[in-house]
Formats: structure tokens, C-alpha cells, sequence
């Protein structure tokens, strides 16, 4: 498989955005409706999105999936409707800031899983950009630590476990599967198993919060779109420095959104992890970083 670390690690970064984007605009709908009919609502609306997408590009869909195939797709959709609700959950309780930086446990499962079931050698530049961005971590959350609602916390650790669980789903599939299809796959099966609980939940919807989930649909669909290329290009080990810029872009969202001045901790833990993500950039740019995954 072609490498290109340039193109995954901006990959990577649109996705960020994206999420961030999304995450705002979910808390915004979520003040109005339970949270798994907007998810429910995302994935429906995304479904229809990737669908009409592949129609365009005139790829082949096939609803005739090898058992393997299917229960992959089943897994990815179960593990990323559990995470996405979790996460709103945690949004609410403990905010943007304090949400995303306990969801940066991500990075470390999921690096982890990526040496054990993807085959992947971890280059200790790697680990030690992960270390250092996770000391940012800290950094960022030390003086609200004592202030965190222990439901929140358990609700946002169980979150980072789906997620790193997705990840790595996904990253097996990018080899054998078109990242279209990956994307209509995983909608369709996650609106499948969301259908039930939305509907236990549900509530009248009006026009605008129909609106504002096919915004969040769009999103939606182009994020896990680009979080697909991106892992077809460069190993999960690579990739997983960049992800703790997350918490960087939520602290601008709070800023600009929700007026939330940024702390001198948040600065100066910001500070760590894009110096921990840039050093990599710059690795990879003199070709000095190498990740070959085991045949």
C-alpha cells in the first residue's frame, strides 16, 4: 500500500476539524433533543449522504458482504454509535475542554491495539510524542481535575475504549474496502442499530432541528470519510501524535462559541502537544520517520 504521510497527517487534521465543528453543533441540538435521536438523526441523514455520493462517483454497492466483511461493519457501527453517544453525554457533564481531554486516552488504546492487531512497529519518536502530548494532557487539566463529576469521567473513559476500538476496526478495513463504501457501510448499519433506541426516546422534531441534523450529517459523513484516507496512507502510529490537537481546536470552539477564555494551563498544555505534533511533521518531512508494518 502507498504511503503518503503529507496527505494523511493533513487528512488527519481536516478530520479534527470537522469533529470539533460537529461535536459543537451536537451540543447546540442536544440542548433540544435526547441525544441518541440525534445520533440516530445523523447517521439516517449520512446514510442517505454516502449513498447518493456513490451513486455520483458510480461505485458498485453490494449488499451481498462475506460474513467477515458484515460482521466487521456490524462491529464499526456498534462501537461508533456507543462511542458518539457516550461522548455527547460526557460533553454535557464535564464540557468541551475537560471532555476532550479525558477522550485523549484514544490515542494511546488505540496505539497500542494498532501494534497488536495491525501489525504495526511502534517508532519510539512515536511513543515519545504521544508521552509528551499526554504530559500536555495533564498540564491542561490539572487545575480542574478535583472539580470533574465522576460520572462524566466514567462515561468519557468508556467513550475513548469504543473509539479506539472503531479505530482499529477501520484501519483493517482500509486495505480491502473502498473508503465510500466504508462510509455508507457504517452509517447504514449504525442507523440500523440506533433505530430502536431512538425510537424509545423519541420526541417531536421541528423543521429546524431537521435542518441542523442534515448539517451535522454532512459533517458527518465527510469526517469519517477523510479519517478513512487518511489511514490508508500512513500507519495508525504515525498518526496518533496529531490526534491530541483535538484539544487545541475545542478550546478555540469554546472561545469563539461559547466565550470560555482559555487558561494559562490550557495555553502552555496547547503549547506541548502542537510542539509534540509539529516535531513529527518535521520528521516525516526529512524522512527520518519510517513505520513499515509487519507482512
Amino acid at each position: 500500500m502507498q504511503k503518503n504521510y503529507n496527505l494523511a497527517i493533513g487528512l488527519k487534521f481536516c478530520n479534527i476539524l470537522l469533529f470539533t465543528i460537529m461535536s459543537v453543533l451536537m451540543i447546540t441540538l442536544g440542548s433540544k433533543l435526547p441525544i441518541i435521536q440525534i445520533s440516530f438523526l445523523r447517521v439516517l441523514f449520512g446514510c442517505f449522504v454516502a449513498y447518493l455520493y456513490l451513486l455520483i462517483i458510480k461505485q458498485k454497492i453490494s449488499f451481498s458482504l462475506a460474513p467477515k466483511v458484515l460482521a466487521a461493519y456490524i462491529l464499526r457501527a456498534v462501537l461508533n454509535f456507543a462511542a458518539l453517544v457516550l461522548w455527547v453525554k460526557a460533553l454535557h457533564l464535564l464540557g468541551l475542554n475537560e471532555a476532550s481531554a479525558v477522550s485523549y486516552m484514544v490515542p494511546i488504546w488505540t496505539t497500542l491495539l494498532a501494534t497488536l492487531f495491525c501489525g504495526e512497529k511502534l517508532n519510539l519518536k512515536c511513543a515519545g510524542a504521544i508521552l509528551i502530548s499526554l504530559i500536555g494532557m495533564v498540564i491542561i487539566l490539572k487545575p480542574d481535575i478535583y472539580e470533574f463529576k465522576v460520572e462524566g469521567l466514567i462515561i468519557a473513559f468508556a467513550s475513548t475504549l469504543m473509539w479506539a476500538g472503531y479505530d482499529i476496526t477501520c484501519k483493517k478495513q482500509t486495505t480491502t474496502e473502498h473508503y465510500m463504501l466504508q462510509t455508507f457501510y457504517t452509517f447504514m448499519w449504525s442507523s440500523i442499530i440506533s433505530f430502536p433506541f431512538a425510537l424509545y426516546y423519541w420526541q417531536p422534531v421541528e423543521m429546524i432541528d431537521i435542518f441542523d441534523a442534515s448539517i451535522i450529517s454532512v459533517i458527518g459523513v465527510t469526517n469519517v470519510t477523510v479519517l478513512f484516507l487518511s489511514y490508508k496512507f500512513a500507519p495508525i502510529t504515525v498518526l496518533m501524535p496529531f490526534s491530541y490537537c483535538r484539544l487545541i481546536f475545542m478550546g478555540i470552539a469554546s472561545y469563539f462559541v461559547y466565550n470560555i477564555y482559555p487558561g494559562s494551563h490550557l495555553i502552555i498544555g496547547a503549547c506541548v502537544i502542537a510542539s509534540a505534533s509539529f516535531y513529527i511533521f518535521i520528521e516525516q518531512k526529512k524522512g527520518k520517520l519510517q513505520v513499515e508494518a509487519k507482512s
